[in-house]
């Protein structure tokens, strides 16, 4: 049985504190069509890789997240991001044909997603899945050891092995992965 000071304590938790004990309100994004697109909570696994147009990096990573969306279209929702209010929905769509033609977007101008994912590097990943939370977060993979540094070829497909894992149910390898890349900014 509970005190009459622990009956408190878990009432403010539940009433008050943001995030403690209470479902957040499902946070939904625009299309760059401005359609709505439901992203919190996942229904099933999603992976969110969040790019900049101006990014040299992500517009790099291009070919590789496309190898990825289309390996995994058909068991996740797989959507990039464009986060900050600096791009608009037609410099997405602009770049979305040129980099990444067919992949699913989303505009993020307010940060909500980057915040609620700790998302804060283009190009930067992240994989839900609707029993576990977040399992991953990080690089697409280790070609760049640091801005301006790459290898020839990845060593590590640390998102790959990353949305295997949570699709098995099992353990993901490494769940942090620092990303290289450009700064998400308002």
């Amino acid at each position: 049985m509970l005190n009459p000071m622990m009956r408190f304590a878990v009432a403010a938790c539940l009433v008050i504190l943001p995030g403690c004990g209470r479902a957040e309100p499902p946070l939904v994004l625009a299309d760059l069509d401005g359609g709505p697109v439901p992203v919190l909570p996942v229904t099933r696994t999603s992976v969110f890789v969040f790019i900049a147009p101006d990014c040299p990096i992500s517009n790099r990573y291009a070919p590789e997240i496309a190898r990825l969306r289309d390996r995994f279209s058909a068991t996740t929702a797989f959507r990039v991001v464009y986060p900050g209010a600096r791009v608009t929905a037609e410099r997405a769509r602009t770049h979305r044909a040129e980099y990444l033609k067919g992949t699913p977007a989303v505009l993020d101008p307010d940060l909500r997603l980057a915040r609620a994912t700790g998302a804060r590097t283009t190009p930067e990943a992240v994989v839900l899945t609707p029993d576990r939370g977040m399992v991953y977060r990080g690089r697409i993979d280790d070609l760049f050891v640091d801005y301006g540094v790459q290898r020839p070829e990845p060593s590590t497909r640390d998102l790959q092995a990353a949305i295997d894992a949570a699709l098995s149910g099992s353990a993901v390898p490494i769940s942090r992965a620092p990303a290289v890349g450009c700064r998400i900014s308002d």
